[in-house]
């Protein structure tokens, strides 16, 4: 098989078309049909299935393909060649008998929620409002339109003419409400009437409304219109509603949006069934590298972008792993084309900020044992809503949102806890990339506390110092080990270096008197000099030993006369032994 990347290409039709290489997931359409007799153990077994999966794992076009398989050839209804010259070449085709039954055999309703996330109400519910209006363009073009009801004429008049609202007015913002609120029920009515057979509905990432209006302040307004675009098409659309599929991140509570709905099925990241339906199982990603020139690089390509868990099926995200080899193979040198991040680039990070703003020291120490490549264990609250996570940030709530948008994934799961690890390295530059922008000198507040321990170091306020180090350390999270005392001076000179200058200058294991000063601080102005030297409690201490081995490390300095280049230079002389333990330390001067 020739490799042909889909980079971008989310419509099924445009990539078969195009031959671009295609993982063949067409086999779990016969577990989607719940009702018939093609269906596995897998099967769904409700006629509403929610699919969870991170960001850029291909849910639009599972969707997508879901759409070309089943929708009708509206021109030439009960005709299948249109839908045949899409899958004839295709795993489900096999199965001639299924294909008769359900291919291109009904009417759709496909909206993806993607774009409706503006930040404010207003705005995303006229962008939601014109996205609806596409799904009824050309109805009233179908000759039986005029025998429709009168309700349902009338909500085809209103989407058509819907640039008409004035949404901030009273009136209009009602209006509008409501006539999204019946939108897709009324649609799916009119399309069995039309055609005389039940519908498909498909509504793609369907909780990103939900997230924008979290952090934007509207949460409760919009959750108002989604509950009732979805009750109504949902949960009392029996008679026209053959199935519906959703897909989306992140698991909304039933009590939230879905109320009152019992026919529904949520297949998550961490449920077994249709666990390899969306993304691509290792497997399938190591043919597609074994088919092309890098299949020498499979373990450094793993490397980087294999390591998720979706219920004991491992996983890559396919965007990720077809950027690369597009790139790659497009090439000069395809042996040495360096792996990089394609995933950080495709939304915001913002979500890794709240850690650092979170001023809990045990949370950012098991969010620094997770940077350092361990697990961290967490408690299992699948239901936690959007809203919740945002306001009452604490880390294991935050951690569940970032399971299920791929920054972590679970390694175990229990019946009250989740045990959670970064999947690969480019997750891991994720993080990396969102250190060095928070804890760099365009962080003004970070500047600031920075600005004031270099003003207590240089005065020698002890006290001071100490409370700056440990209220910067609380939230600091290094992209190194934690684990040696080395990384605490790295983060001291981290810190200090922001404000080098013509009158401040700092050195770092430089070699004065009889050995190697961790940092000396020379403020040209003052006169002055600090040294400092930084020791790591060991595990194995005990709390009363934490003073004494602050002063081993002012007696290093002393020992081994680090100070001698600064005093022969004419400098005033500040000495400073800093013992570290976690997110603390202690400090003795002399």
């Amino acid at each position: 098989m020739k490799f042909q990347a889909n980079c971008g290409v989310e419509d099924f039709k445009t990539l078969i078309e195009t031959q671009c290489t295609y993982v063949d997931k067409t086999v779990f359409l016969k577990d989607l049909f719940w009702g018939t007799d093609y269906g596995s153990h897998r099967s769904s077994n409700t006629p509403v299935s929610v699919f969870l999966r991170p960001r850029r794992f291909g849910k639009t076009l599972t969707l997508s393909m879901i759409e070309h398989f089943c929708k009708l050839d509206y021109e030439n209804v009960g005709n299948q060649d249109k839908a045949r010259a899409l899958f004839e070449n295709l795993e489900i085709y096999k199965d001639k008998e299924f294909c008769n039954k359900h291919m291109a055999q009904y009417p759709v309703i496909s909206i993806s929620l993607k774009d409706v996330d503006r930040y404010d109400f207003y705005e995303s519910l006229l962008v939601l409002g014109y996205k609806i209006s596409k799904l009824f363009f050309n109805i009233q073009s179908n000759k039986e339109f005029e025998h429709l009801p009168i309700p349902l004429k009338k909500t085809v008049e209103f989407f058509n003419y819907i640039s008409d609202i004035d949404i901030y007015s009273k009136k209009g913002l009602t209006d509008l409400k409501l006539n999204i609120n019946k939108s897709l029920s009324d649609l799916s009515q009119i399309l069995y009437l039309l055609y005389k057979r039940k519908v498909i509905v498909l509504i793609d990432e369907y909780d990103v409304p939900l997230q924008k209006a979290a952090v934007h302040g509207f949460y409760e307004e919009m959750i108002e219109v989604i509950r009732g675009i979805f009750s109504s098409v949902l949960k009392t659309n029996e008679q026209y509603l053959e199935r519906a599929m959703l897909s989306g991140c992140m698991r909304v509570s039933k009590e939230s949006i879905f109320t009152g709905l019992n026919n529904l099925s949520v297949f998550g990241i961490n449920d077994e069934r249709f666990n390899s339906f969306i993304g691509f199982t290792k497997e399938e990603a190591r043919k597609l590298i074994r088919d092309t020139a890098l299949e020498t690089r499979e373990s450094e390509i793993f490397d980087w972008y294999d390591g998720y868990n979706f219920a004991g099926a491992e996983m890559i995200c396919p965007f990720s792993l077809l950027n690369f080899m597009d790139s790659a193979l497009a090439s000069s040198d395809v042996n040495n084309f360096a792996c990089k991040n394609y995933w950080v680039n495709t939304s915001g990070n913002e979500i890794i900020d709240r850690f650092f703003t979170l001023n809990d020291a045990q949370a950012s120490a098991r969010l620094q044992n997770l940077i350092d490549g361990h697990e961290v264990t967490i408690k299992a609250d699948e239901y936690v809503t959007y809203n919740e996570i945002l306001q009452n940030s604490c880390f294991d709530d935050l951690m569940i949102l970032m399971m299920h948008t791929g920054y972590v994934t679970a390694v175990k799961n229990e019946k009250d806890s989740f045990t959670v690890k970064i999947p690969n390295r480019e997750v891991f530059y994720c993080f990396k990339n969102r250190v060095e922008q928070v804890f760099n000198k365009k962080n003004l507040k970070w500047v600031e506390e920075g600005l004031k321990l270099k003003e207590a170091l240089f005065a020698g306020d002890t006290a001071k110092v100490q409370n700056i180090i440990n209220s910067m350390l609380i939230n600091f999270i290094s992209v190194r080990d934690f684990g040696v005392e080395g990384n605490y001076h790295m983060f001291l000179l981290a810190v200090l270096s922001m404000f080098t200058g013509d009158f401040f200058k700092i050195d770092s294991n430089q070699e004065s008197g009889k050995g190697y000063y961790d940092l000396s601080l020379r403020d040209r102005q003052l006169k002055t000099c600090v040294i400092i030297e930084t020791k790591k409690l060991p595990s194995e201490a005990k709390d009363n030993e934490i003073e004494g081995m602050s002063r081993q490390a002012l007696a290093q300095i002393e020992n081994k006369d680090y100070a001698t280049d600064a005093r022969e230079d004419g400098y005033n002389i500040i000495k400073y032994g800093i013992v570290f333990f976690g997110k603390a330390c202690y400090i003795a001067k002399g």
